[in-house]
């Protein structure tokens, strides 16, 4: 550490930020050597803290229509200025929920608050939405895992939060993968009857769906990750009630054109297409429905296959593949060897416990091991 300010001490900053941020656009050095030095020395804490530094347009497209949006939509002449003395008759203060929460498949958030938060239960017992019911009816997925991702989490707390105030606005970069997946459907809907108006700026940049610009040049994402992101800008006005008004709109193009464009609109400028999501989807993001009819007049896929399942994982492959038989034997060997912690198991062939795949207690073999010393 007395290095680091030794040397810092001895840079000149000005010829530092002469060209600072001309390609990432971030304009806080500090930040920028905190989320690079995590990246080289944590880079798992790194993931698991969700340390990306958000993009300067991204904050200033965000701040500027949160800002916007008080003064028109709740009476405050200052917006963010002034924002923390706005009061509504009867409720208490209104809040402005701004941020960009960590994505995390495989959440380390599980406290029983939050996952009764999600599944319509609070800490009294009494109800509220729920993330896992469209229309009143479970999901009735298997494996309806993605609503556990952190960001998901964050979006209902923010949720709850302005419910129990009577109004306010939630503004948030995520990923954009609950816009249109059907196991989001039951979020959709929720986000329909808390708020009053929703807006949601997709910025796509999804290298995973190799997702191009409908021109076919090329699509980046606004960060330097993979997966795709949108802007949701959520408004309850005080005295209303939903289902929301749902707008939509795009940004395709290079960094730099996005860039370039989220710094010089907001949610007032911003050329909205208004959606009208229906059951039983109720997808935030636009859709052909010329054929609707026609498609819906089909066979369900689940009435042609009966019997489901999740796809091919491959996670596991470094455990559960090997090139040498006695490569693989050894792997039996120490799964079936009682002396073995599951904790040592993890760390020696780096595997993680899911909902769904445990090490402890390890299908047959450790069981048939123990059967076997008379346990």
């Amino acid at each position: 550490m007395n290095d680091l300010v030794n040397l810092l001490n001895h840079t000149d900053m000005e010829a530092v930020l002469t060209d600072f941020g001309r390609r990432t656009r971030q304009e806080d050095p500090i930040v920028h050597f905190y989320e690079t030095f995590l990246a080289a020395y944590g880079p798992k804490l790194r993931e698991a803290r969700g340390v990306y530094y958000t993009p300067e347009p991204v904050v200033s497209y965000i701040a500027r229509s949160v800002d916007a949006l008080l003064k028109t939509r709740f009476n405050c002449p200052q917006g963010l200025a002034d924002s923390s003395t706005i009061t509504i008759p009867n409720y208490d203060p209104s809040l402005t929920v701004k941020g960009n929460p960590p994505y995390s498949g495989h959440s380390a958030n599980k406290s029983d608050w939050i996952e009764g938060l999600l599944k319509g239960k609070l800490p009294d017992g009494s109800k509220t939405d729920n993330y896992y019911e469209v229309d009143s009816k479970p999901l009735g997925e298997r494996n309806p895992k993605y609503l556990q991702d952190d960001y998901v989490k964050f979006i209902r707390f923010g949720q709850w939060r302005i419910e129990r105030s009577g109004g306010g606005i939630l503004a948030f970069i995520t990923n954009h993968g609950y816009l249109d997946n059907p196991t989001f459907r039951g979020m959709r809907q929720s986000l329909m009857q808390t708020f009053t108006d929703i807006y949601i700026l997709d910025l796509h940049g999804n290298a995973k769906k190799r997702e191009t610009a409908p021109d076919g040049c090329k699509d980046d994402n606004v960060f330097d990750i993979q997966q795709g992101v949108a802007i949701g800008i959520f408004v309850k006005q005080p005295g209303k009630s939903g289902p929301a008004k749902v707008y939509h709109a795009d940004l395709w193009g290079t960094r730099a054109q996005k860039y370039e464009q989220l710094f010089e609109q907001d949610v007032i400028i911003t050329e909205w297409q208004q959606l009208t999501p229906q059951p039983p989807f109720y997808l935030f993001a636009s859709q052909n429905v010329d054929l609707q009819a026609e498609y819906a007049g089909c066979w369900s896929s689940l009435d042609i296959f009966p019997l489901t399942t999740t796809g091919i994982k491959t996670h596991r492959d470094h455990f559960a593949v090997g090139f040498e038989e006695a490569e693989l034997l050894n792997r039996v060997i120490d799964f079936r060897n009682l002396q073995k912690s599951s904790e040592e198991l993890s760390a020696l062939y780096k595997l993680k416990n899911t909902r769904d795949w445990k090490i402890e207690p390890f299908p047959f073999l450790r069981q048939n091991s123990r059967m076997a010393h008379g346990d």
